[in-house]
């Protein structure tokens, strides 16, 4: 196995402004020892290269030279040497790596050049996960407490210690990379020619019913299962009803399955609880301001009203992976 990690800098960390000046990698064997290692400088299409001046690099210093940036090739005439690299290996990974491949990326966009595509591994999250899903931390803390040292900011000495990282976080865990991939259940990003998708682990994202704490992501999974619905025929046909936000998205499960027995018996749903025949809360006093303003408007009855007006009803299992996995690979630019 071929393990690759990279790192890219900015000559003024505007990646608009195709700004990139170095491409460091380091590649390993599934060991973690040491196959090559090298700083790729680039001469940045921006030419405003602020963190290459002591006075307005905002306290980030880059590990060369203005001159020694301008003397290098274009982004452009390294494409083929850094797509053969990212492409060649069975794992590419980075630390924080999706700030990179919005360089990366911003760069190809330039100079008119397809992206890169390959799948990809961000190191912060799995040093996030062995710590106990606690706050993601720097580069520089996170491999502190391993006792690596490094050159901040230089590209190449950034891969390495991204990769030390790993090799620390699997022997402290008494596992390979690919065990670690496996306990936290992680799902490779991937970048791809209109953008990328997020790597990140389902065990975090999702509870043991595969639904996440996130309400964004509830939304997406409630909204979603309404538009696949289809009307049947019923003691509920021509009646439209609506949720109040909490019980449409506290227990997704419990909704979605309220929404199927509608559906199931002729009734309809709507997001625009002003259109509804039946408004549904948990309890009367569940109604925030706006909500309790539809009385006289709709009919406002509680769950225990629904589930007498649905008759024998169950709450539903879902099965979720791939709309979790579909939500979070929504293909960022």
């Amino acid at each position: 196995m071929r393990l690759i990690s990279f790192d890219v800098e900015s000559c003024n960390g505007n990646p608009k402004e195709a700004s990139l000046c170095s491409f460091g990698y380091c590649i390993s064997d599934e060991n973690y020892n040491i196959l090559e290692k090298k700083d790729i400088l680039i001469n940045p299409a921006s030419k405003n290269l602020t963190l290459c001046d002591n006075k307005r690099n905002f306290g980030i210093k880059l590990a060369y030279s203005k001159t020694e940036f301008r003397s290098s090739p274009l982004f452009c005439e390294l494409y083929n040497e850094i797509k053969k690299l990212l492409q060649s290996c069975d794992y590419v990974i980075g630390f924080s790596i999706e700030n990179d491949l919005n360089y990366l990326n911003k760069a190809c966009e330039y100079y008119s050049l397809e992206n890169i595509n390959f799948r990809f591994i961000d190191v912060q999250e799995l040093d996030s996960l062995a710590n106990g899903g606690n706050q993601k931390e720097s580069l520089e803390k996170a491999v502190k407490k391993f006792g690596v040292q490094f050159t901040l900011h230089k590209s190449d000495d950034d891969a390495l210690a991204t990769l030390l990282l790993l090799k620390n976080i699997c022997l402290s865990k008494s596992t390979s990379m690919e065990g670690l991939l496996d306990e936290y259940n992680v799902v490779l990003g991937e970048n791809f020619e209109n953008g990328f998708s997020h790597s990140y682990s389902l065990n975090r994202m999702c509870e043991k019913n595969g639904l996440s704490s996130s309400l964004k992501l509830k939304k997406y999974l409630f909204c979603k299962y309404l538009r696949k619905l289809k009307k049947g025929k019923g003691k509920l046909n021509g009646k439209t009803f609506s949720f109040c936000k909490k019980l449409a998205y506290s227990d997704i499960n419990l909704s979605r399955s309220l929404l199927f027995e509608i559906y199931s018996q002729g009734g309809k749903y709507t997001m625009f609880s002003s259109q509804a025949d039946f408004f549904v809360v948990t309890s009367e006093n569940d109604c925030n301001a706006k909500e309790k303003r539809l009385q006289g408007q709709v009919e406002i009855i509680e769950l225990d009203e629904l589930y007498s007006l649905l008759g024998n009803f169950t709450v539903k299992e879902f099965d979720d992976e791939n709309s979790v996995r579909s939500y979070f690979k929504i293909r960022v630019k």
